[in-house]
């Protein structure tokens, strides 16, 4: 249990280590976005998201780094630098949720509120574009950095094949559910639309949110990918350890 708690530990400090630098590139990614926003002169519904996620997310790091007094310590050392990745990774994870979370809630605030809806952007389009443009920014730099651990085979959901059935099983049905679900609320919303249950507005307003998580349940296909070639890549980091400790012990010899 103690090894497996030791082998958990560095592998998050690994993950933890990929993850870091990418927290700077979303908070780039985030200032270009509401850059962008400000000189379209877009309705302020439609940055606030931005705002909140760039005050809170950056205030987190600066607390929690404060507390264990490591703020401003540029020592290169190895603790320090996993405390500083760790409140990083956390505090991309809090800006990526403010993403999520914002904009959904912002969508039911459009929902219930029609000339709320005129406001913000014609049709309501804008207000659902903005979910796709946050999933973009907070999802690139993560796919980045899942990109780098899987190739250091740090992506390996199981430790049998038995648990490797269950879990691609779990991800397959999951994902499925997820399909047809945004596949049946498409269909409804269009009939709906066609037989002017809804308006056009309504249907624009809602149809690419649902789009967007019909679309996501293809995801299964590249993630089930990647976590098979880690364990590929997994195995070959064994293999070489293997035979260095094996080299070793036959030098000491």
């Amino acid at each position: 249990m103690k090894a497996n708690k030791i082998k958990d530990e560095r592998v998050q400090k690994s993950l933890e280590q990929d993850l870091a630098p990418m927290y700077v590139v979303l908070l780039i990614l985030t200032i270009i976005s509401l850059i962008v926003k400000i000189a379209l002169k877009l309705h302020p519904a439609l940055y606030i998201v931005e705002i909140i996620s760039l005050i809170l997310s950056p205030s987190y790091y600066i607390i929690s780094t404060a507390q264990k007094n490591i703020l401003f310590v540029k020592r290169n050392d190895e603790a320090i630098t996993s405390i500083k990745n760790s409140a990083k990774t956390n505090s991309y994870m809090l800006h990526f949720y403010i993403f999520i979370i914002g904009q959904l809630i912002l969508c039911v605030v459009y929902f219930f509120y029609p000339l709320y809806l005129e406001v913000t952007g014609p049709a309501g389009l804008l207000p659902a574009l903005g979910m796709i443009v946050y999933l973009f920014i907070g999802g690139i730099p993560l796919s980045i950095a899942s990109q780098k651990s899987h190739k250091k085979g740090l992506l390996v959901a199981w430790n049998s094949e038995k648990s490797k059935t269950a879990i691609l099983k779990r991800l397959k049905v999951w994902f499925t559910v997820q399909a047809i679900c945004g596949g049946i609320l498409i269909a409804v919303f269009c009939l709906l639309t066609f037989y002017d249950y809804i308006s056009p507005k309504l249907f624009n307003f809602a149809f690419m949110p649902v789009f967007v998580v019909f679309a996501m349940s293809f995801m299964y296909f590249p993630l089930k990918k990647n976590m098979i070639e880690s364990e590929k890549y997994a195995d070959k980091e064994l293999e070489h350890t293997e035979k260095s400790v094996e080299d070793k012990d036959g030098d000491e010899v």
